[in-house]
């Protein structure tokens, strides 16, 4: 979902069901739900056996109930592969902020016929991709249009329902005059994914008070049953904006603490204490966006979020380590240096990508490591030991 400063984003998560002996939902776990995007992120990279959901975004609609083509249609077949190799349910994701533009959403909506079309074109790109549901994401439903928006997702439920397929939809974290959910459409939904993000302050757009605020309002003042509802968490901070992942490359710290720099996000412990959260109050968590994540267990907040549903989750007392990396920049070599005890066993030098160019035994102090034939830019070591562990950065002429 493209995200716009001081504009509330609205996703929506898989299915809802009318008739309760057809419901998917599953009661008894908390859900994880990744939104990955078309344009962006490997499906190689993604941590299925942390994931219970995930949404392909997006697929955009005609004003006739007609579908734009989805794009990279064979990333799009890769993901449902691979995510039901490992057991996870994929659903379309439909909408999103798409510029601000509604006016596709409004047009459907207006007609119980193009309602019907809408929803026929939709099961046949279920079918056609072996999909497990629909994610609307209608940003936003007005008071004008709020009536035909329950129309429409009735219409969808009947349909996606009774052929064992879910429906989920987006809601703002909390609403505002122009914005209008009816309660009545939390019936046709079997779960909302609530936007605890995005707040009209970017300092504080997405913080642990704003995230409670949210589940207060949805839970407490709308009446939502806590097995309907996600809370959702940023991978992504501002400003200006930036995935978690390329924040954590420029700032090694970046996963203990929640600013650094000019950035404000959400670290590990803030992202663990909303887990918390969300298994207190709701039926689990929904990421925007899963490929803006590391590929580490040490800093993937995607982790912290799996460990903390599972009870292993312990956030360790921080250690620093005196680690000397010269010259820096370097062109054709390395040298890394422990001034005092080296408690490391090996290192693992990453790229600007996200990608893993050496991995190499730590044998002698100082140690040598050639870096000629490496693409000049700004490289990561990731230090590991049986206890510790460590992250420094140095650049490549």
């Amino acid at each position: 979902m493209k995200k716009i400063i001081f504009i509330l984003c609205v996703l929506i998560i898989t299915g809802g069901n009318l008739i309760a002996q057809k419901s998917l939902t599953d009661t008894t776990g908390s859900k994880t739900v990744g939104y990955f995007p078309s344009w962006h992120g490997n499906v190689s990279e993604i941590q299925f056996d942390k994931l219970t959901h995930i949404n392909y975004s997006f697929l955009l609609p005609n004003h006739d109930g007609s579908l734009q083509p989805v794009e990279n249609t064979y990333k799009l077949q890769s993901l449902v592969t691979k995510a039901h190799e490992n057991g996870v349910k994929v659903s379309i994701a439909v909408g999103g902020w798409n510029d601000g533009d509604d006016s596709a959403f409004e047009s459907i909506s207006e007609s119980t016929d193009k309602c019907k079309t809408f929803t026929h074109n939709l099961m046949d790109f279920i079918r056609e991709y072996s999909l497990d549901g629909v994610d609307i994401d209608w940003e936003y439903p007005s008071p004008q249009t709020s009536g035909g928006y329950v129309n429409m997702m009735y219409i969808l439920s009947d349909s996606l329902h009774n052929s064992g397929k879910l429906l989920t939809t987006a809601v703002a974290g909390t609403v505002w005059n122009e914005v209008d959910y009816p309660d009545s459409v939390f019936n046709a939904v079997d779960w909302i994914n609530i936007m605890a993000y995005d707040n009209f302050d970017e300092q504080n757009h997405s913080t642990f008070s704003y995230a409670e605020s949210c589940l207060h309002y949805w839970l407490d003042i709308r009446n939502v049953p806590p097995v309907k509802a996600a809370l959702g968490v940023p991978f992504y901070g501002y400003s200006p904006y930036k995935g978690y992942n390329q924040i954590v490359y420029q700032y090694p710290e970046a996963p203990y603490t929640d600013h650094v720099g000019t950035y404000y996000y959400n670290g590990k412990n803030t992202i663990h204490k909303k887990t918390q959260l969300a298994v207190e109050r709701g039926c689990g968590i929904m990421i925007w966006e899963i490929a803006q994540d590391t590929h580490d267990d040490e800093t993937s907040l995607l982790t912290v979020i799996y460990d903390t549903f599972n009870g292993t989750y312990g956030i360790a007392e921080k250690k620093y380590f005196n680690i000397e990396i010269y010259p820096d920049p370097a062109q054709d070599y390395i040298n890394i240096n422990f001034p005092e005890e080296r408690v490391f066993d090996f290192g693992k030098i990453i790229d600007g990508q996200g990608k893993t160019i050496e991995i190499f035994e730590l044998e002698n102090n100082p140690q040598k490591i050639n870096i000629g034939d490496f693409k000049p830019g700004i490289y990561l070591i990731m230090f590991r030991g049986i206890k510790n562990r460590a992250t420094v950065k140095f650049i490549k002429k």
